[in-house]
């Protein structure tokens, strides 16, 4: 794989020479290997959470940042990058702040789901968590329970903070969650 994506990068580089170019490359989930396989895309697991991000073009600084951010960013960035509008109600946020060296004003929550339905069209997971970067609050919805990871992080300065963000995420996509 990472010899086909230097392909692409090679080929991306000889026209970037006559048009400016954004390249993005992402992945939309990791992988976590056990002893008797893997999975991917199926967990809350920072293995399948934290993925590859690479942006590169005119005016973003060479580097590597620690910040907290999400595959939602992508759009606002693109939009914010090419000089279009960015839409009202997008969950992400442009991330020209990190590209250019910068931080985050304030700290974040991002969020993340996964899901996977049976041959007859019934669900057999599906999973949302709110992340700060400090800790993780998951909600099964099959069978309707939520906890957080580290263990203890519902007392902590996260918890209010992601309850509030998992509610109004689930609930501004016409769910309803009770997290009591």
């Amino acid at each position: 794989a990472d010899l086909q994506v230097g392909r692409v990068l090679d080929a991306v580089e000889a026209r970037a020479t006559q048009t400016p170019l954004l390249t993005v490359v992402a992945s939309d989930h990791g992988e976590a290997f056990f002893p008797d396989g893997r999975r991917h895309g199926v967990s809350m697991s920072e293995a399948e959470l934290r993925v590859p991000l690479l942006i590169k073009g005119p005016g973003v600084t060479p580097g590597r940042t620690d910040a907290l951010v999400w595959l939602a960013d992508v759009a606002p960035t693109l939009f914010a990058a090419t000089g279009a509008p960015i839409p009202q109600g997008l969950d992400g946020r442009n991330l020209a702040p990190l590209l250019t060296g910068g931080t985050w004003p304030e700290p974040r929550v991002v969020m993340a789901d996964t899901w996977r339905f049976d041959a007859a069209g019934d669900p057999e997971l599906d999973a949302i968590a709110a992340l700060d970067g400090h800790a993780k609050l998951v909600w099964r919805r099959l069978p309707h329970v939520f906890g957080f990871e580290p263990r203890g992080a519902a007392d902590g300065p996260s918890g209010p903070r992601l309850r509030d963000a998992l509610r109004d995420y689930v609930e501004g996509s016409g769910g309803a969650i009770d997290l009591e």
